[in-house]
Parts: C-alpha cells; structure tokens; sequence
C-alpha cells in the first residue's frame, strides 16, 4: 500500500523486478505470498549495503573480515607504502608504548608490551590465533585464589593441546608468566608510558618526530618553517595555499612520485609530457622545463628582478619573499606572484 501510493502521489513507477522484500518476525509463508504478490525477490536479513553487511553484529571481528580483503586487494597494489591496513599491535608507534601492569584492567593482555620487549601476540602469535579471547586485559585473564594469582587457559581451546609442539609453546607461555608473577591486588591503575618524550608522556609533536625521522621518505618539514609560516598568510585562496603546501613537501602526483609510491610506469611514460625529454618531477615540472624557465625569467624582468633565480622551492619561494620586501610590497600580496606563477 505505501509502495502504491508513492506511485500515485509522485508519478513515478517502481520497478518491484529488482526490489527485495524484508522480513522482520514474519514468517516465510507470508513473506513467500509477498514476494509473489509483488513479483520481486526475498531477501534475508543479513544483506549488503553499500558493500556492508547489514544484520549482523558490528562488533563481532568475522562481519568486517570481507570489507578488510577487499580493502587489502585494492591497497595491494600500491605496495602498502604510504597508505595500509594497519595492524594496530604491529605498528611501530604502538610498539613504543609500555605498559606497567597494576591492577592489568587496563592492559590488552595479547597485545601490548607488557612482559617483554614485544607483545606477546607476536612472541605467541599461533598462540593468539587459536585464543577465543583476543581482546581481554591481563586483569581478565586470571584471577586470585587464596591470595596467589593463578592464570587461566587463555581461551584456548583443550583440542589443541593434542599437538606437542602446541602444548610445548603453551607451557613455554606458562614459564614466562610464573616469572611474572601476577597484577598487584590493590586498585591501582596501570600506567602507560611513552619512550620518544622525556617525560614517558605522550605528545603528538614527538609522534611526528619519530615518523618524520624513520617514515617520511623525503625528510622533515621544520627544514624552512618560516616559508609555511608566509604561504600560509598568503592573501590567496585556500586551495592556492594547499597546492603551495603540497608543492613544498614534493606531494604533487608528478610521475616521479608515482613511481615512487609502486604505480607501475614504463620508461616512455615517465617523460614529461611538454619537452618528452626529461623525468616529469617536481623541479623539471616547474624550474628546469625550457618554457617554464623562460616564463620565471620573463616575470623576474617584469618586476625588476635582476639576480639569478634559485631553483630549490622553498629557497626560491623565500627569496622571491625578501625581494619584495626589500621593495616595500606588502608580504600577504607580494607571494601571489610567486604563487600564480608556479
């Protein structure tokens, strides 16, 4: 009936051939004269929108499974290089938290570092594969009786206690956590630490001090601070400012930075498209390029500017800067030019 009227109200007409029936409580008796009725399909409850599944628990690890390799297939091909999965435990920044274990209701039991120099997922990892309890703290994984702490199965099921070399890692865990000991039984909160900040406390300026030291291929970006400082004040659209950002960092998808991300390109492809000669990179693209360096001239003598033009960005940028200001051009409108022409 409501399907019928939003035909009548809105003139516009259903087709019921790809339309799919929802049961809720109903059983299948009526949903099948329905269906019938409509001529159109039944769906179950557990279906996909949008490439998720609807229905099911989203908190449960074996409903995002299918969204995850999709995912991986499709990052695959860039070589995980600057955009990945990640495995949270088996990132370098989580892997420089500790965790002084307290209470250990706050401490992930598999994986944090906690006991040793590494978590004990990857120490254990079959160990952690077989676990039915991937996600508890180390408070949840025993308990104290009689005021000795005693460790539980793990959530390890007994069936695969039938396997030697199992068992043997099993019990090597066992050794391990003995020497432990167990959490202290008073309520005191775990403390986690931080080893890049002097203080142990963590700090977003040192997270980004270690990737820019061990992940940022092209170094650190605190190089020339005072050039982001004048693009950002520049009077220019914001997008103008991004690009100028982009261009700083060397972020622009030339095709020497593709090649560099894993993107598959012949030797011809690489050639800049203007000259066909040269690699299209960042400088050739907006310095070394022929017609480009006689535009850069061609503005330097519009503007009265005389001495050699450097051919480094953010030696460039700054020099054109202190250019006009030496000739008295206010800052924020001065970069425009600088800006427009690159």
């Amino acid at each position: 009936m409501i399907l019928r009227a939003f035909e009548i109200v809105s003139g516009l007409g259903i087709n019921y051939h790809k339309c799919k029936l929802i049961g809720i409580n109903i059983s299948n008796s009526f949903m099948e004269a329905a269906t019938n009725f409509h001529s159109c399909k039944m769906e179950d409850n557990n279906f996909l929108f949008l490439g998720i599944p609807i229905g099911k628990d989203p908190k449960k690890e074996a409903m995002w499974n299918p969204t995850l390799d999709k995912l991986k297939k499709r990052l695959g091909g860039w070589k995980n290089q600057f955009l990945y999965l990640g495995d949270y435990y088996r990132d370098p920044i989580v892997n420089c938290f500790h965790f002084d274990v307290h209470n250990g209701y706050t401490t992930p039991f598999w994986e944090s570092i906690w006991l040793d120099e590494e978590s004990l997922k990857n120490a254990f990892s079959e160990l952690f594969e077989s676990s039915r309890l991937k996600g508890v703290s180390v408070g949840a994984m025993g308990g104290w009786i009689d005021g000795i702490w005693k460790w539980r199965d793990f959530g390890i099921s007994v069936n695969f206690l039938d396997d030697a070399g199992f068992k043997g890692r099993i019990g090597l865990l066992y050794d391990r956590l003995l020497l432990y000991g167990g959490p202290e039984e008073e309520n005191s909160m775990d403390v986690v630490s931080w080893e890049f900040n002097n203080d142990s406390v963590f700090s977003v300026a040192s997270c980004y001090n270690l990737y820019s030291m061990n992940f940022i291929p092209f170094g650190s970006v605190i190089k020339h601070d005072e050039a982001f400082r004048v693009l950002w004040k520049a009077e220019v659209p914001f997008k103008i400012k991004a690009f100028g950002w982009r261009l700083f960092l060397d972020r622009l998808p030339t095709k020497e930075l593709l090649v560099y991300r894993g993107i598959s390109l012949s030797l011809d492809n690489l050639k800049c498209v203007f000259c066909g000669f040269g690699i299209e990179s960042r400088n050739h693209s907006f310095f070394a390029y022929s017609m480009v360096k006689h535009i850069w001239s061609e503005i330097a003598l519009w503007v009265g500017k005389w001495d050699s033009l450097e051919e480094e960005f953010l030696s460039s940028f700054m020099d054109w800067h202190y250019f006009f200001r030496l000739h008295k051009v206010k800052n924020s409108k001065a970069d425009v030019i600088w800006l427009a022409t690159s």
